[in-house]
């Protein structure tokens, strides 16, 4: 009888999404900061490390190519001028490790430039308009460390800035529910 263990597993409970009345931001987790206990999980775990490292590199394979990109030369130059690799492989690691991913579109002559990869720890929606669509996200660079005093930045979504400034663009999975925040695709492991 020594050899038993419980294991409770209806324990766990999933992040708090909370709209605050005080705040036009919405808070992931208990404390605003699920996006930290997923990071310090991946850290602090070698099995979650490796699967989380190998299934990234799966996604990102040998980076962006397309089919007609030997007939459609031009578009294709365009796409990957926009598209480095770096920022790919940020972006597949941030999408498998936090369940989402963002990047920064930014503007040249009301044309799309260039996109960097954003950390999508730093950013909280801002609460959704009358039809169910976020308009902006908030920018803090480390939200367990806001006080009242901080004002975070407001980043306009993608497609709601004026063609001039800078975007954000969240990359995640739909999950029925969840309007704000994806959870990851191992929540139940959690």
């Amino acid at each position: 009888m020594d050899n038993v263990h419980i294991v409770n597993l209806s324990s766990y409970n999933r992040p708090n999404i909370k709209e605050d009345k005080k705040r036009d931001w919405v808070n992931y987790g208990d404390d605003n900061d699920f996006y930290t206990y997923l990071i310090d999980l991946y850290i602090q775990s070698t099995t979650n490390n490796a699967i989380i490292n190998g299934v990234s590199q799966m996604v990102y394979g040998k980076g962006i190519d397309a089919l007609d990109s030997n007939t459609k030369t031009d578009e294709y130059a365009a796409l990957r001028s926009i598209f480095h690799d770096s920022c790919l492989r940020k972006i597949t690691f941030d999408l498998k490790l936090l369940g989402e991913a963002s990047f920064q579109v930014l503007y040249k002559d009301k044309k799309v430039a260039i996109a960097e990869h954003f950390p999508r720890q730093t950013l909280r929606a801002e609460k959704c308009n009358d039809k169910g669509e976020i308009e902006a996200y908030y920018y803090f660079h480390d939200w367990s460390k806001l006080k009242p005093s901080d004002k975070p930045e407001r980043i306009p979504a993608f497609g709601y800035g004026n063609g001039n400034q800078s975007e954000i663009k969240i990359i995640k999975r739909y999950v029925s529910g969840y309007d704000y925040y994806a959870p990851v695709d191992y929540q139940g492991g959690l």
